[in-house]
């Protein structure tokens, strides 16, 4: 009976919210993505830009032994490639690290392809990459059920 109880209270915490749980680990987070206008400059042809925030939500700081481990891209949602990438967090190289609720906010221009709508739906999404055979592993992330978001789009 008792094992039942705990395996019951496990399943319970697996299933809550993330916004219910308690984080012991990093965990950067896609707060928010929304179209905005260029940044400077008129916009170019087929391309729509969009301002993301990536927050530590964890409880410990994240670390990543190089800059090119993570990542936010966008890409349409019938597609397995990405249109446009943006390291998290932007450095110039080396090791990186988010404190707990440190945040940064940037602008991710996406050029659609031709015969792309001129308006719908584009994923973003925080990737990490995959290990290589004997390369380092993915930086740790305590929940990926918030590292995606859905953005509308339409070309102006």
């Amino acid at each position: 009976m008792r094992g039942l109880i705990v395996a019951g209270l496990a399943l319970f915490a697996l299933s809550a919210p993330a916004h219910a749980q308690v984080l012991t680990c990093p965990d950067l987070s896609l707060i928010a993505v929304k179209q905005t206008s260029a940044v400077a400059g008129p916009p170019e042809p087929n391309t729509v830009y969009l301002r993301f925030e990536v927050r530590n939500v964890g409880a410990t700081t994240f670390v990543s032994p190089n800059e090119s481990k993570q990542w936010v891209e966008a890409r349409l949602p019938t597609s397995t490639s990405a249109l446009a990438v943006h390291v998290v967090p932007t450095v110039v190289s080396g090791p990186v690290s988010m404190a707990t609720g440190a945040r940064e906010t940037a602008v991710l221009p996406v050029t659609l392809p031709a015969g792309a709508p001129r308006s719908g739906v584009l994923q973003v999404r925080i990737v990490y990459v995959t290990p290589a055979a004997g390369g380092p592993a993915a930086p740790q992330d305590c929940s990926l059920r918030n590292n995606v978001r859905n953005a509308p789009y339409r070309i102006r």
